[in-house]
């Protein structure tokens, strides 16, 4: 009986990737007739139109990190308001191939994780409240331009969580507890 059971799964298992491969097939088919020029241009229309900020307001300073997909600098970002600090992550500028078009790969992948980050920024901060004050806050984005994609984000002059606590864990200063700190009205937490 349990036999039979498997056999019948296993057929009905190998019709269903017969007709996702045929379903696959016929996409692909239809994405390949899509004009070169057109995908590129698309590539390069604005992700958050809320959040793309000029070129020319932005003033890259320093290097201050590095990350998987991207290289984080310290900026200033000129507003109407006045000049603000900024992390901007950027795209790697050397990608460490010698072929053109395997780079050019490499960094059209970069530029698709800082648009998927960008797209969760966007969507953390897409509350009535604007987000949550201890989460990082998206400041802009340039996603318009292909040498100069990058996102913008509050300058946090202590370094990443992860590096802090790191440290504060390898020194032997880290305590696991929680501290409140404030008035009746206004609570913070503190690690």
């Amino acid at each position: 009986m349990e036999e039979e059971y498997t056999e019948h799964l296993i057929e009905d298992s190998e019709k269903e990737e017969d007709n996702i491969s045929l379903k696959l097939t016929n996409n692909s088919v239809e994405y390949l007739k899509c004009d070169a020029h057109i995908q590129d241009k698309l590539e390069y229309e604005a992700t958050g139109k809320n959040f793309e900020i000029e070129l020319s307001a932005l003033t890259v300073i320093k290097a201050i990190g590095k990350g998987h997909f991207s290289d984080v600098h310290m900026g200033i970002l000129s507003l109407s308001t006045g000049k603000i600090p900024v992390a901007v992550k950027a795209t790697k500028r050397k990608t460490g191939s010698v072929n053109e078009e395997e780079s050019e790969d490499i960094l059209k992948r970069q530029r698709q994780a800082l648009r998927d980050e960008l797209s969760i920024f966007a969507h953390l901060q897409s509350s009535s409240t604007g987000g949550h004050e201890n989460v990082l806050k998206l400041l802009g984005a340039i996603t318009t331009i292909k040498t100069d994609f990058c996102l913008l984000t509050e300058y946090c002059e202590c370094g990443s969580m992860d590096r802090f606590l790191q440290e504060k864990w390898k020194n032997g200063d880290f305590e696991d507890e929680l501290v409140v700190e404030g008035s009746e009205n206004e609570q913070i937490w503190k690690v």
